[in-house]
């Protein structure tokens, strides 16, 4: 997992960066919200932003792996227990554990 200061370095340069989005035709990079405006990528915290992604993309993905993997984990153990211990449908926990997760993903 990522550190509480590697997290940071990774919003920090995010917040240096021009504001998204960003396109590429493969050599050029164009952003802007109110139309694309060509600009040099060398602009230093654009350039910080691109070179960190090499390396914070691949830890970001790993961590959400491992995150899905711990809430599958948890989840389980859920609809285990409610099964098992608590003589529920397997249906109606699954049908509980999916709405619960919709609300906490839209909030």
């Amino acid at each position: 997992m990522l550190t509480e200061e590697q997290l940071r370095e990774i919003e920090a340069a995010e917040q240096e960066a021009e504001a998204a989005p960003w396109i590429s035709n493969g050599s050029e990079l164009y952003y802007g919200a109110d139309g694309f405006s060509h600009q040099q990528i060398y602009y230093q915290p654009n350039a910080a932003f691109i070179a960190g992604a090499r390396t914070w993309v691949p830890q970001l993905l790993a961590m959400v792996r491992e995150l899905q993997r711990e809430r599958d984990h948890f989840r389980n153990q859920i609809r285990d227990y409610a099964i098992e211990e608590r003589g529920m449908n397997p249906e109606d926990i699954d049908s509980i554990l999916d709405e619960g997760a919709r609300e906490a993903r839209d909030g």
